[in-house]
């Protein structure tokens, strides 16, 4: 099932994503994909974004992406300049879930930050996992309106449920905020059929974890 966490900007879904991945990782069900925490200051009394970091699953690497531009300038004119070279670096990451063949091996994630493609498919690995969730944070305006950013990462959707040869992910959470969730809608209908749109809650969490641990 594909499910849609969408609520307004700044409103914790990545941090309730953290949470549900540090759950997720009691149940031993993998995670994979990516998070784009925010990078936050204090100033006065108010909390004010100064950038964007993704962190990669299921290694957890951990990079810049975007810092705040003044205005609507930056990246196409969202107010964000996004760095070439980390989108690439996500890009790879996405590219690499789609075609390794037996990924969804990985014991923990020593294992998986020591992932090469020559390492796919030995015995051990193949019967450590019967599947996990891939996770996108975020699908936004650069993905959804001028084709470009996580590119990768759309791509990987737009497949469906990892199954063959081995489970991966049976289920699907892609951030998407309220005025594009119309937009990735139709663009992933045909690969998931029907969506589920959640929010950062507890009801949501128990209804995701119920429905992976069923």
């Amino acid at each position: 099932m594909l499910f849609i966490l969408t609520a307004p900007q700044q409103t914790g879904k990545t941090r309730w994503l953290e949470a549900l991945i540090a759950e997720l990782d009691g149940y031993h069900i993998p995670t994979y994909g990516v998070i784009a925490p925010g990078r936050w200051k204090c100033i006065g009394e108010k909390r004010v974004k100064l950038g964007i970091d993704n962190i990669l699953l299921p290694t957890h690497e951990h990079f810049s992406l975007a810092t705040k531009a003044a205005g609507t300038s930056g990246t196409s004119g969202l107010g964000w300049t996004f760095s070439d070279t980390a989108l690439s670096q996500v890009n790879a990451h996405f590219h690499e879930l789609s075609h390794a063949a037996d990924i969804g091996c990985f014991k923990d994630y020593a294992a998986a930050a020591n992932y090469r493609k020559d390492s796919v498919g030995s015995a051990s690995c193949r019967n450590s996992h019967a599947g996990g969730i891939l996770i996108v944070d975020e699908l936004g305006p650069l993905e959804l309106l001028h084709g470009s950013g996580l590119t990768e990462a759309l791509s990987v959707l737009q497949q469906g449920p990892r199954q063959e040869p081995q489970p991966l992910w049976s289920h699907a959470v892609v951030v998407v905020r309220p005025s594009l969730v119309s937009a990735a809608k139709e663009l992933l209908r045909g690969s998931w059929g029907t969506s589920e749109l959640i929010q950062p809650t507890d009801s949501s969490k128990a209804l995701l974890l119920e429905t992976l641990l069923a």
